[in-house]
């Protein structure tokens, strides 16, 4: 059941390479990090249903940081936000208001 949803999943994620052309694609949750036949899955279906020329240097792997993945995401992306150079430039502004 694991590896045909991995399948399932790659029949979707092979529009998106070859769309995008992207050299990873990173799996994350529990599933991909717990069991291997969901990583399997999806490799098989993305190189099957995508064009070799995207799929050439393509590595699907799953997340090194396993369940933790999307609070990690929206972490890094709450930072990048807050420390952008706009944000860092309104800084002084609402300080002296």
């Amino acid at each position: 059941m694991v590896r045909e949803a991995g399948r399932a999943v790659g029949e979707v994620l092979a529009g998106l390479v070859n769309f995008f052309n992207p050299d990873t694609v990173v799996l994350g949750g529990a599933l991909a990090a717990v069991h291997d036949q969901l990583p399997a899955g999806v490799r098989e279906a993305v190189y099957r249903r995508s064009h070799p020329l995207a799929t050439h240097v393509l590595r699907i792997e799953p997340s090194r940081t396993g369940e933790n993945a999307a609070a990690a995401g929206a972490g890094i992306l709450a930072i990048e936000h807050a420390l952008s150079p706009a944000e860092v430039d309104r800084a002084p502004a609402r300080a002296a208001s």
